[in-house]
C-alpha cells in the first residue's frame, strides 16, 4: 500500500509539473516556444 502511494504522489508531481509547464507556455499567449 505505501508503494501505491509513492507512485501516486510521484505520478501527481509529475502532471502537476506539466501542467503548470503548459500553463506558463498558454499564460505567454503562445509567445514563448521551448
Amino acid at each position: 500500500m505505501l508503494d501505491n502511494i509513492v507512485v501516486f504522489y510521484i505520478f501527481f508531481t509529475i502532471v502537476g509539473f506539466l501542467a503548470a509547464m503548459i500553463g506558463t507556455i498558454i499564460g505567454a499567449g503562445g509567445g514563448l516556444v521551448f
